[in-house]
C-alpha cells in the first residue's frame, strides 16, 4: 500500500508470481482489499495471457 500525498488516496500494487499448470491456456485472477473478514473494495478482475 503506498498514500499518494497529491491525490490523498491510497494505491495498491500487487506483484505475484504464478505457477501455472497449463501455460497454454490464460490466467484468471480476481483481487479486492480486505481487512479480515470486511471486503473494503470491489472486486477487480484480469486474464494473464499465455505463454505459448
Amino acid at each position: 500500500m503506498h498514500y499518494n500525498q497529491a491525490t490523498k488516496s491510497w494505491s495498491l500494487v500487487l506483484l505475484h508470481l504464478l505457477s501455472v499448470i497449463n501455460k497454454k491456456q490464460f490466467t484468471k485472477i480476481y483481487t479486492a482489499l480486505v481487512c479480515g473478514y470486511k471486503t473494503l473494495t470491489e472486486t477487480w478482475s484480469d486474464e494473464l495471457p499465455a505463454n505459448e
